[in-house]
């Protein structure tokens, strides 16, 4: 999602509960602005001084955690929208004055179409999509069963794997 809203000249803000993934964001992927949540709406503060109370007119949710999902809609401006992007098998749940009071739109995105695939490889191919800053883990082929359970831990720091084959 940053790489995309770089490309799109976005003013890109992030906010997450993990410092270690708000320090790969800031070092890593070059986002100039980063908010720790802290679950007693420090971070609403935070994003309301960052966008001098107007607050952000495009949010996305890419974590698929259902609580992240269900706050995010208090992130959103006047007449914004809000993006789901992670997917959960939970219900997602929001204040429909909230949702009504602000005149926000929900939109959820989950399977890519061919002509995505085409314009993510034209983009790498001209040196202007880096994905060398996601790959924090490689492992090879014959290491994987052993490796897998690691990669879904989030205290591992992982935010892409590599499996490499040959």
């Amino acid at each position: 999602m940053i790489e995309f809203l770089k490309i799109a000249g976005a003013n890109i803000i992030v906010l997450d509960l993990n410092d270690k993934r708000l320090e790969f964001c800031r070092k890593r992927m070059g986002v100039c602005h980063v908010i720790q949540a802290d679950g007693k709406g420090g971070e609403l503060k935070e994003l309301d001084r960052i966008t001098d109370g107007a607050l952000p007119a495009d949010v996305f949710d890419a974590t698929g955690n259902v609580h992240s999902m269900s706050n995010a809609f208090q992130y959103v401006g006047h007449a914004g929208r809000l993006v789901f992007v992670g997917i959960v098998t939970a219900d997602v749940s929001f204040s429909d004055p909230l949702f009504h009071a602000r005149e926000m739109t929900l939109y959820a995105s989950r399977n890519a179409m061919p002509e995505d695939f085409d314009r993510i490889i034209e983009l790498i191919e001209k040196g202007q999509l880096d994905t060398q800053p996601w790959i924090t883990h490689r492992t090879g082929f014959d290491s994987l069963i052993e490796d897998f359970p690691s990669f879904t831990k989030p205290e591992t720091g992982v935010i892409k794997a590599i499996v490499e084959v040959g």
